[in-house]
């Protein structure tokens, strides 16, 4: 299937619905360990480290669900399951964080003292179900046609270049200045939750079809805006330095993408 062929077919109801299921019910799952919070053992005082951008991620993921049963083409149907695949993979990365995390957060803060076990074990169950969810969207993706070998090396080059620059920098960008914030578990701490998942976001646009591309690199840009607006989960020392970074260089693969020519569709010459 070609680039331009791609929106002229309907996604299959079957796929289209089982998938969407599928996502609503982890959504559903993934929201329930999220209001666990961590008690102190004192009658009305407990607390989380889950701020709001989690919930941005988990309303996206939802979203995609919906959208993915809803719409009439295939390329549409791909692009919600690339958003779907997305904002799985960085609430997966949110589990394993919180799994560690639990335990010293409560040492500090007093939150899920009480409840230890209970906070970890559900951090556990969103570790699981978004690695689950991760596979089904990229299996979705893949039989929606998300995957193209249309886009040019100069695309690919791009992506790839960007993604492993995100990869690689946005760590050291998020803690430099702060001793505290640039010892390896901090360091590896900003590279779980943010730095690995946008990267790849990027980096794979040069591998899928433009509207799929178009809605991953849309979802590294969103998920770094909320992320520069609620940072409270890991409290990166330069959250606008780090977190403009992803922004920039999604804003640099949106406009790439937008603007490169699809294949097998000629640009009209210009009026003299």
């Amino acid at each position: 299937m070609t680039e331009t062929d791609a929106p002229q077919r309907r996604p299959g109801r079957v796929a289209a619905l089982g998938l969407a299921a599928a996502v609503l019910a982890g959504c559903y799952l993934i929201g329930s360990a999220f209001l666990v919070r961590g008690q102190t053992g004192v009658p009305g005082h407990s607390g989380t480290f889950y701020d709001p951008s989690r919930w941005l991620l988990l309303a996206a993921l939802a979203g995609a669900g919906v959208a993915v049963a809803t719409t009439r083409t295939r390329a549409h149907a791909a692009a919600a399951a690339v958003v779907g695949a997305a904002t799985a993979l960085q609430l997966a990365t949110t589990g394993v964080y919180a799994v560690k995390h639990w335990r010293p957060f409560s040492g500090s803060a007093g939150y899920g003292h009480a409840n230890l076990v209970e906070v970890v074990g559900y951090a556990k169950l969103v570790t699981g179900t978004g690695a689950v969810l991760l596979l089904l969207c990229l299996a979705g993706a893949w039989h929606f046609g998300a995957f193209s070998r249309a886009p040019g090396s100069g695309d690919r080059m791009l992506a790839l270049g960007l993604g492993t620059f995100v990869a690689v920098t946005l760590p050291t960008a998020l803690g430099v200045g702060d001793g505290e914030k640039m010892d390896l578990t901090s360091l590896g701490a900003f590279a779980l939750v943010y730095a690995l998942p946008w990267g790849l976001g990027l980096a794979v646009t040069g591998w899928l079809h433009r509207a799929a591309a178009l809605a991953a690199a849309g979802t590294v840009l969103g998920s770094a805006v909320a992320c520069l607006v609620f940072h409270r989960m890991t409290w990166p020392a330069n959250p606008v330095i780090g977190m403009s970074i992803a922004v920039a260089a999604a804003a640099v693969v949106l406009h790439r993408r937008r603007t490169t020519p699809r294949p097998g569709v000629t640009t009209p010459p210009r009026a003299a």
